[in-house]
């Protein structure tokens, strides 16, 4: 057949392709930007809560943090002050791309489901507890659930530890300082890398979102000459390649 007799079909099938490929990538852009816009507000209230101070930040600003993310949600922890406690507390979660994920059991941008919950508590109206915790789903059900947390310090508890904990179906990473601890400390203890959420499959292992945690945890443990990770932590790590550890 001549060259000249392809040109329609030819056009056609550029037509029609187009007209597939066009709303496909209009769909796709948006579930990626939808997606990427949750994890920039999880992102942006995790350096929130590290800007926090205990026994210095005052309610005031923490119920400016609770406004700027959409207001009161949730429960709040206790236990963990003195005196007379009042609680607040935030979610930022992945919205309707969360009821694809558990509904239809898979999305096509990040983890499945997640979601982050920040919680504050106040004694004589200063900070006294103040927890950053994060819930990610894994493959074949099991879970991320990562913990940055600030308290005020109980005689026996360091000024700051990490820990990586197995507990069932769950991966655990988990951070907590307390009022003296060092800046670098206070930093490691919030640092939450979440930019593998916004990949297609999202993040694999705890790793990947609190690297220096992680790090803290292996040096902490292996000092009391005990294994790391520890029995059962099986899916591995795998560190940012942007990740420096400076110990």
């Amino acid at each position: 057949m001549p060259a000249t007799n392809l040109r329609p079909y030819a056009r056609h099938i550029a037509v029609t392709s187009g007209g597939f490929l066009i709303p496909l990538f209009i769909v796709v852009s948006a579930l990626y930007f939808a997606n990427r816009r949750e994890i920039q507000r999880a992102e942006s209230l995790a350096s929130d809560v590290a800007a926090l101070r205990i026994n210095e930040t005052t309610e005031d600003e923490i119920e400016r943090i609770v406004a700027r993310y959409g207001g009161e949600a949730g429960d709040q922890a206790g236990g963990f002050c003195q005196g007379d406690v009042r609680g607040h507390s935030v979610r930022v979660d992945g919205g309707l791309l969360d009821y694809f994920g558990k509904y239809l059991g898979s999305r096509l941008f990040g983890n499945r489901i997640w979601d982050v919950n920040a919680i504050f508590n106040l004694s004589n109206g200063r900070l006294c507890y103040a927890d950053y915790y994060l819930r990610a789903s894994l493959p074949e059900g099991y879970s991320i659930n990562l913990t940055g947390r600030a308290l005020q310090s109980a005689p026996d508890f360091p000024l700051y530890s990490a820990d990586v904990v197995r507990h069932r179906g769950m991966y655990i990473i988990k951070a907590t300082v307390g009022p003296g601890a060092t800046s670098e400390q206070q930093e490691h203890a919030f640092e939450f890398r979440l930019d593998c959420m916004t990949r297609i499959g999202g993040c694999k292992n705890p790793c990947e979102i609190m690297p220096a945690a992680w790090i803290d945890a292996e040096q902490q443990t292996k000092a009391l000459g005990q294994q790391f990770p520890p029995l059962g932590y099986d899916i591995g790590c795998t560190l940012p390649s942007n990740f420096q550890a400076v110990h």
